[in-house]
């Protein structure tokens, strides 16, 4: 789903959906029912902390191409 789409399904400006996910606003208690309900997903599921794969010093790696 795109930002767009997740904003239009929410009722909320895309912009505003873009400040949230960049840690500039804070989101109503409302606001956060309805992003839950929208992904389809519990509110703590959307409160963890995001597991993210650590990254590795230096450039990526070339793709091969043939």
């Amino acid at each position: 789903m795109t930002q767009e789409a997740l904003a239009e399904k929410i009722g909320v400006p895309s912009r505003y959906l873009q400040k949230v996910e960049r840690g500039e606003v804070n989101v109503t208690v409302a606001t956060l029912l309805k992003f839950a309900h929208a992904l389809d997903v519990e509110v703590p599921e959307l409160m963890q902390r995001a597991r993210l794969t650590p990254s590795r010093p230096g450039r990526p790696k070339r793709r091969q191409t043939t």
